[in-house]
């Protein structure tokens, strides 16, 4: 589990890692981490294959932090070695967002 500070640290340090929103689309499109992939938890065991490699780096991130622990156990059951999930999720998320919360769309 990932600090939202420590997930920030590595965005900012151009690290190449994947941010899988796990939210259902429309919570992703109010507010989510620029250049974060949405793959709902609905959807998650039929599309990761297709949206995700083994050999990344994952961050699993949902609104509270819960839900991106089952994700997180999936992935690893997979052969996923590199995942991590962020503590509190996008409710405790204090950097950049896109979306219409954040543009005013």
């Amino acid at each position: 589990m990932l600090m939202p500070e420590e997930v920030a640290a590595k965005l900012a340090a151009g690290e190449e890692i994947f941010l899988v929103d796990i939210r259902e689309p429309r919570p992703y499109h109010a507010r989510h981490i620029p250049d974060s992939i949405l793959l709902p938890a609905g959807d998650f065991a039929d599309r990761f294959q297709r949206e995700l490699d083994p050999s990344d780096e994952v961050i699993l991130i949902c609104e509270r932090g819960q839900n991106s622990e089952a994700a997180a156990r999936f992935l690893l059951s997979q052969g996923f070695t590199n995942v991590a999930t962020m503590a509190g999720g996008m409710a405790f998320w204090t950097g950049p967002v896109a979306g219409t919360e954040s543009s005013g769309e």
